[in-house]
């Protein structure tokens, strides 16, 4: 667009004082110098002109806005860096479930994305090359998924580790022998506790 109205506009200063008769025109002739002057670009001709280009730029730029709508859904897979996004969903502390829905979102919009138009699409004039825009979307949803697979694999694996910390905690708590009636009254009040820790381990552990 800005190339054709620069053009347009580009007419106007390179016209201006074009040699219409003399010595270069008809170097055989003895006449004066008479250069043709240009249509001012302010005069209504000349503005008629440049609406004229206008309106078919416009009517042309319909179907290519409408192209690109319909990947507008997809703007959230390169609106962050891949290090931004996770960390973004990191934060809110996301369950397994969390991680399966935002997985299979972005699965779901790379089959979308492969199907949502031809890799070529042709206007009245112009014509919109989407292969490289779709590739690069799809790329961005396969890194994004990579690193949530990462994350959830490194989260795994802490909470394996505190769930075996524990259960070791409560193993070791309940080998000791008490000394004296006091530590045995504090025995019995921890082993008396264990099953509710253990049940909690247990959800922990199902859902690792």
């Amino acid at each position: 667009v800005e190339v054709v109205q620069t053009t347009y506009a580009d007419i106007f200063r390179t016209t201006a004082d074009v040699c219409g008769v003399g010595d270069k025109l008809f170097p055989l002739l003895n006449v004066g110098v008479y250069n043709l002057k240009a249509v001012p670009q302010s005069e209504a001709i000349a503005k008629n002109g440049q609406r004229t280009i206008d309106n078919v730029l416009e009517r042309n730029l319909v179907g290519p806005r409408a192209l690109k709508e319909l990947y507008d859904d997809f703007g959230y897979i390169v609106a962050l860096e891949v290090e931004d996004f996770v960390e973004q969903f990191a934060v809110t502390s996301p369950t397994l479930d969390h991680y399966n829905t935002e997985m299979q979102r972005l699965f779901d919009d790379i089959e979308k994305i492969k199907t949502r138009s031809l890799n070529e699409v042709a206007f009245e004039m112009i014509k919109v090359e989407t292969y490289e825009a779709k590739a690069s979307l799809i790329r961005g949803a396969n890194e994004l998924a990579s690193a949530l697979m990462k994350l959830l694999g490194k989260t795994a694996n802490e909470q394996t580790v505190l769930v075996n910390e524990t259960y070791e905690e409560i193993f070791q708590q309940i080998q000791v022998t008490p000394s004296n009636p006091e530590e045995l009254v504090e025995l019995k009040k921890y082993c008396d506790s264990c099953p509710e820790k253990v049940d909690e381990l247990n959800v922990q552990f199902n859902h690792i």
